[in-house]
């Protein structure tokens, strides 16, 4: 099943909205800074933990790059999510980033 792709400037549109996103970098990629109001959740973790998302809204997914989130969004859909993968990932983000604080149960120590 192809994932649906969302463009930048339609990802713009849904952060502004107050649209779902979920980021499935790696804890140490999110100290980089994220999309502002962003639920954090690494790729690895998706698959035990997607009961905690929204099925009544969409999902715009994003990584780095892209690669990550199209396979989360892949997911998810197979879940029954409404869920869209952001093409160019964080590296195509040209908006305000937030820099949230490593858990400590995330960090080692």
């Amino acid at each position: 099943m192809a994932v649906l792709q969302m463009n930048m400037t339609d990802f713009v549109v849904h952060w502004q909205q107050g649209g779902f996103i979920l980021d499935v970098r790696e804890p140490e990629e999110h100290l980089c800074g994220v999309v502002p109001g962003a639920f954090l959740l690494p790729l690895g973790r998706v698959v035990t933990h997607a009961h905690t998302l929204p099925k009544s809204k969409r999902v715009a997914v994003i990584c780095r790059s892209g690669h990550r989130s199209d396979q989360a969004a892949a997911y998810l859909c197979q879940l029954g999510f409404d869920a869209v993968n952001v093409q160019g990932g964080m590296l195509a983000w040209n908006g305000p980033l937030s820099f949230p604080e490593l858990p400590r149960d995330m960090s080692g120590t």
